[in-house]
């Protein structure tokens, strides 16, 4: 959702808006973070937000070092394809 709001509000290429995303991200995870410490840090289970962590970075590194190898047509069909199929979870197998 990030990268398509990127895309529709600034003039960038696709390559670029995958790195403000990447900067952009893991700053609204922290923040969010930050607010459940201080609101709710009784109800969260920090071992599965760690592990969340570990895979969001992990992935985040990943992702960044793939999109910079691959066209930016390819990268476009494949955030395509990656958002079809999370929608179609979402509407279906909720």
């Amino acid at each position: 959702m990030l990268i398509g709001l990127l895309s529709a509000l600034t003039g960038l290429s696709l390559l670029r808006i995958n790195v403000v995303k990447n900067i952009l991200a893991p700053a609204a995870n922290f923040l969010a973070a930050l607010v459940f410490l201080v609101v709710a840090w009784h109800q969260v289970r920090w071992e599965v937000a760690g592990l969340l962590a570990v895979g969001a970075l992990g992935g985040g590194w990943l992702g960044a070092r793939i999109g910079r190898r691959l066209s930016p047509t390819l990268l476009r069909v494949f955030i395509v394809l990656v958002s079809v199929v999370a929608v179609v979870k979402l509407v279906w197998f909720s």
